[in-house]
């Protein structure tokens, strides 16, 4: 059995967009024929989280002003099921960005259905509710819905909506720093163990999925610092405890280096072990003895720490239950057209280029859960994992931490689940329950 490895090295052109829609929305409501028009400027993360602005004139202070609101995204939920067609982003927590402070705004509802020919959300229509729920206004948009692309984010259109002094309108038009990667950070490798049961009859198309979407981030990202990455597969026949061992065994990583370790497969807990995190099943023959042939993340986490590398992050996304259970099939994940924005490079390097040591064991489910997934996306938790941390990369964002990435994707992984049926009938009792467990050293 041989394992593959590829060695990556830096691209000068190498540009990557992160995963994000941005919108400019303009509407009226038209059970008020006088209202102003709105305007709002929406950006939606693949994981459904995000924010969203809206500017609109003042009649009484005669000037503009902009309302910031977080966005909490749910799919329609009609006749006792969800409808997993039809999503809508809810306003929270407005507060006054431009303008007269004391503006009481209230957030509307953004709603999105599926392209059938696309199978991506668009934009739909606009609802603003009551407070009593007796009465909703509906919004008519005055121009098509615009997603907007990054040679449309002019300085006159983020103007609108963004302060000059904020994050986002210096990243975009502010000075640019530069700064040239040290002697230190230019001798860094990433070390990328991506090891997933391809050959499962139940859920190899969801491991392939992960491991890809693993290998292809991390790639990109080492790539986008500036430095060296080598990506151990462990797949197909390769896949089993013996192979594991020997990688492990030969993993030389660096004072300065990073070891990403990524995991997707069946996973059991044993409760005599009183241990919190899966063992994951390394067999290789179906033949095979569970009990002969897994390894616990614990201990796992704990070699890779012992190598002594500067970072490390150590995922599962496998269930973490019964050993005779199997994975759970959930819907789709909504997703709409991407704006191709780019990354933050300091984002980037906060995250994964500080100096001092940081270690993080993360899996999808708490003891006695299951891990849901498709063979569309992979396992939901490591795309909501895998998005989180795209969150933090993002131009929008300020302040990046390892603790915004780890609970979102908590977050983001416990809504898909509770909005997934485990059984049938599709009633309460039957509605998913999965907790992604995390804990963090070195901070």
């Amino acid at each position: 059995m041989k394992v593959a490895i590829m060695l990556c090295f830096l691209c000068c052109s190498f540009i990557i967009g992160s995963a994000q829609s941005v919108y400019e929305l303009k509407y009226k409501f038209y059970n008020d024929p006088d209202t102003n028009t709105h305007s709002a400027f929406i950006v939606r993360y693949d994981d459904g989280t995000g924010f969203y602005r809206v500017r609109v004139y003042d009649d009484e202070s005669k000037a503009y002003i902009v309302a910031e609101m977080q966005m909490n995204e749910a799919y329609a939920f009609e006749n006792g099921a969800y409808n997993y067609s039809k999503f809508y982003f809810k306003g929270s927590a407005p507060h006054i960005v431009m303008g007269d402070k004391t503006y009481d705004y209230a957030p509307e509802f953004f709603w999105f259905v599926k392209n059938p020919s696309t199978n991506l959300f668009e934009p739909s229509e606009v609802t603003s509710p009551e407070d009593d729920g007796k009465f909703t206004a509906k919004g008519n948009f005055v121009q098509a819905p615009n997603l907007i692309e990054l040679p449309e984010l002019t300085e006159d259109l983020v103007a609108q909506y963004f302060n000059k002094e904020e994050e986002f309108y210096q990243n975009l038009f502010g000075p640019q720093a530069t700064r040239s990667l040290t002697p230190e950070e230019q001798a860094m490798k990433m070390h990328i163990i991506a090891i997933a049961n391809t050959e499962d009859d139940d859920i190899g198309v969801s491991c392939l999925k992960d491991q890809t979407r693993n290998i292809k981030t991390f790639s990109y990202l080492a790539e986008y610092l500036g430095i060296r990455s080598e990506v151990i597969k462990i797949e197909g026949s390769a896949f089993g405890k013996a192979t594991l061992e020997n990688v492990l065994k030969t993993l030389r990583p660096s004072s300065q280096d990073i070891v990403i370790f990524c995991y997707s497969g069946h996973g059991f807990m044993i409760p005599a072990q009183n241990k919190k995190y899966p063992n994951i099943d390394l067999r290789s023959q179906p033949s095979q003895s569970y009990l002969d042939y897994y390894m616990n993340m614990e201990d796992i986490y704990a070699t890779i720490v012992g190598k002594g590398a500067r970072m490390n992050l150590v995922i599962s996304d496998c269930c973490n239950n019964d050993p005779t259970s199997s994975n759970t099939i959930g819907a789709d994940i909504a997703q709409t057209r991407s704006s191709g924005l780019g990354w933050s490079m300091d984002n980037c390097r906060k995250l994964f280029m500080d100096t001092k040591k940081k270690s993080i064991l993360m899996s999808s489910a708490d003891l006695g859960e299951k891990a849901s997934c498709n063979t569309t996306f992979g396992g939901f938790f490591s795309y909501y994992f895998k998005v989180a941390m795209e969150n933090q990369f993002s131009q929008f964002k300020a302040n990046a931490s390892w603790e915004d990435v780890l609970e979102d994707a908590r977050k983001q992984t416990i809504i898909k689940a509770e909005a997934t049926y485990c059984g049938k009938p599709q009633i309460p009792a039957n509605v998913c329950k999965q907790h992604p467990i995390f804990k963090m050293n070195g901070q």
